[in-house]
């Protein structure tokens, strides 16, 4: 079973295009990084597109302003872990899903490329303004940084991704395009009411959920490429990031296809912090109540929620394993003046084999006449609009 990645990455205005033009004469320009000179011969352009994977930019509108940046910050390191640019960007009011910037950059290194989108709603991370030009210590700062999530409705997602990107002699002029990986999980709850009475949620919990994350995503190997099958049986190599937004595209496509989770695989390979506690989560929504069925249609109603990512090993002896999910519900009506509850306790996840961060669970409830409930379930990347799955038999 491949190891599979959930992921993030936003999007912005492209004018910094114009930034382009160098000053100086003719090829004497000289650039400073720290104590170092560079003539221009030594340097090279380096242009980076950031992207969000799961989203298509015809359909932005509607996706929340909380799963788009507002900020985004770009570190490019040299090979000894100096800092070579610290750049952060505020999009002030505004949210974006692409961006666009250009940087001259070292010529015959290995760059480590470093992505942060929304670092405000990160608690405890310190300030990143501090490594400026030539200063080490950027990568110790934030590669194990761990945090107590805040995901609300009005605060933005954390996103982040990290590259590495070998600048070759003979180039003056490299374009990449990198994405953005969520640092969260997003839980979509539908339900369809098949009772005479409203269903009120009064109870609504998760297993095995942790209460702190990595800041960067702790994949095993992450270097390692993963194949991704192409329609003509070809097989193609791909970094875990890209990996993840073919999968991604490909959902899009297929919405409504259960089995490619299964298909293509999980990324189960990665690591939550040491310190991490995971228990049963209760998210229960305040006021939440699915109508009756009424004049033969079916009472609906949705939600959805924010998640870190966990780890609940189905054997403790393989840390990079299968993992299991359940969840417990408790509804609450009226009938004849009485007030009752129905709880549905222990209720598996079914094909959800991993919470690695950028997953998206879509839960489809139908409360049958009769004490039954149905769940249909699908896992995939995280995807700007709700999915739209077949109605329950």
């Amino acid at each position: 079973m491949y190891c599979t990645i959930r992921h993030i990455l936003s999007l912005a205005s492209i004018a910094c295009l114009l930034m382009l033009s160098a000053c100086g004469r003719g090829g004497d320009t000289v650039f400073m990084d720290d104590e170092a000179v560079f003539t221009e011969e030594d340097m090279v352009t380096l242009v980076l597109n950031t992207d969000v994977i799961g989203m298509t930019r015809a359909g932005v509108a509607d996706v929340p302003d909380n799963e788009k940046m507002k900020t985004l910050r770009i570190v490019i390191l040299h090979p000894d872990g100096t800092v070579e640019h610290n750049k952060f960007i505020d999009f002030e009011s505004g949210q974006t899903e692409y961006n666009t910037q250009i940087f001259k950059v070292k010529n015959r290194e290995k760059k480590t490329i470093y992505l942060l989108a929304n670092e405000k709603s990160v608690n405890g991370l310190p300030d990143l303004d501090v490594y400026t030009s030539g200063m080490a210590g950027f990568k110790a700062a934030v590669d194990d940084f761990h945090f107590v999530p805040v995901f609300a409705q009005d605060t933005p997602i954390p996103m982040s991704s990290v590259y590495e990107i070998e600048i070759g002699t003979g180039t003056n002029r490299i374009e990449c395009q990198y994405y953005l990986v969520r640092a969260a999980t997003k839980f979509t709850f539908r339900f369809k009411n098949l009772w005479s009475y409203d269903m009120k949620v009064t109870g609504l919990t998760v297993s095995n959920i942790a209460d702190r994350m990595y800041l960067m995503p702790h994949k095993q190997n992450p270097g390692t490429p993963l194949l991704f099958l192409e329609n003509d049986g070809s097989k193609t190599s791909l970094y875990w990031v890209d990996w993840l937004k073919k999968v991604s595209d490909e959902t899009l496509q297929y919405p409504d296809d259960k089995t490619l989770a299964d298909w293509r695989g999980w990324i189960n390979d990665y690591d939550i912090p040491g310190t991490a506690v995971q228990a049963k989560r209760d998210i229960t929504p305040a006021s939440f109540t699915v109508p009756k069925y009424n004049n033969s249609t079916p009472g609906e109603a949705e939600f959805y929620l924010y998640l870190p990512e966990s780890k609940n090993l189905i054997n403790a002896a393989d840390p990079y394993g299968e993992q299991s999910y359940t969840m417990d519900i408790t509804f609450e009506y009226t009938q004849r003046g009485e007030t009752y509850t129905k709880t549905f306790s222990g209720e598996a996840f079914d094909n959800l084999r991993a919470l690695f961060r950028n997953t998206h669970v879509v839960v489809d409830v139908a409360l049958i006449q009769g004490n039954t409930i149905t769940l249909t379930y699908t896992v995939c990347p995280w995807l700007e609009y709700t999915i739209e799955i077949p109605s329950f038999e």
